[in-house]
C-alpha cells in the first residue's frame, strides 16, 4: 500500500488481529517510530496504532494480519463456518 507524503492512517485498534509491516519504500512514522526502507514492526493485537509519512515522497508498506487464537476471555466474532472454505471440490 503506498501512502502519499503527508498523509496519515488514523489511530485505530484490531482487538483480534496483530499484524506484522515491512516498509518497502521511503519513510514512515508508527508506534512511536520513524523508520525506512527495510525495517519491519510488529503490531500486537489491541494495540492502538496508526501511521504518517515524513518524508517528501510518501511510504509504500505491506501488511501482513495474523488472527490471535481465540481465548475464552475474547468473544470471537466470526464462527469457523464462516471463515472456512472449500478450495477443491469435493471428491466422490
Amino acid at each position: 500500500m503506498h501512502v502519499p507524503a503527508g498523509a496519515r492512517l488514523n489511530p485505530h485498534v484490531h482487538p483480534h488481529s496483530g499484524h506484522h509491516v515491512w516498509v518497502l519504500d521511503g519513510v514512515a512514522e508508527m508506534l512511536g517510530r520513524t523508520v525506512g526502507k527495510g525495517a519491519d514492526l510488529h503490531v500486537p493485537a489491541g494495540r492502538e496504532h496508526g501511521l504518517t509519512t515524513p518524508g517528501p515522497s510518501g511510504c509504500t508498506v505491506f501488511y501482513l494480519y495474523l488472527r490471535e487464537p481465540h481465548r475464552e476471555d475474547q468473544p470471537c466474532s466470526t464462527s469457523p463456518s464462516e471463515t472456512t472454505r472449500r478450495t477443491r471440490p469435493e471428491r466422490p
